[in-house]
């Protein structure tokens, strides 16, 4: 079965856990981002003209739409499909260390760059490729999500 198939099959519960668990293993890899400043959210907005979604998006549907993202990259979409196959990780543990908004950006910067200038932040998207069209719709959900930030939303 095609991994965006069985990406788009997952339950909530399994694809906030898959998620996290992707993100997890790729922050400790690498030094990625992951805190959701505001800097950050306008690069975003800016760079890809996304606004957030009127309706938030479930915390399953950012996650689906991450790992769709994530699939799009070999090295990610190999980790993925060992953990869909892997029965000690098959069961997507929802309570890893790492929270949503965290996880999805990290995915997001697989094809996204972050350059820093003083407190002004360029985005740069990598090489155009299909995956362009899962990162605005991605940003848009979590501009929905926490449109004012980690701590607004109740």
């Amino acid at each position: 079965m095609d991994l965006k198939v069985r990406i788009e099959q997952l339950s909530d519960r399994q694809a906030l856990g898959l998620l996290k668990q992707l993100s997890a293993a790729l922050a400790n890899m690498d030094g990625y981002e992951t805190a959701w400043r505001p800097e950050i959210k306008e690069a975003l907005k800016e760079a890809l003209g996304a606004e957030p979604e009127r309706t938030p998006a479930s915390e399953g549907d950012i996650a689906r739409m991450a790992l769709a993202l994530a699939a799009e990259s070999p090295g990610a979409a190999q980790r993925i499909v060992v953990y869909m196959e892997d029965p000690q990780t098959r069961s997507f543990d929802a309570g890893a260390t790492i929270g949503l908004i965290a996880a999805a950006l990290v995915i997001l910067q697989l094809r996204v760059n972050f350059k820093y200038h003083g407190s002004k932040v360029d985005v740069e998207i990598d090489k155009p490729t299909a995956s362009e069209s899962l990162i605005k719709p991605l940003v848009e959900k979590m501009l929905g999500y926490i449109p004012d930030g980690p701590f607004a939303r109740k």
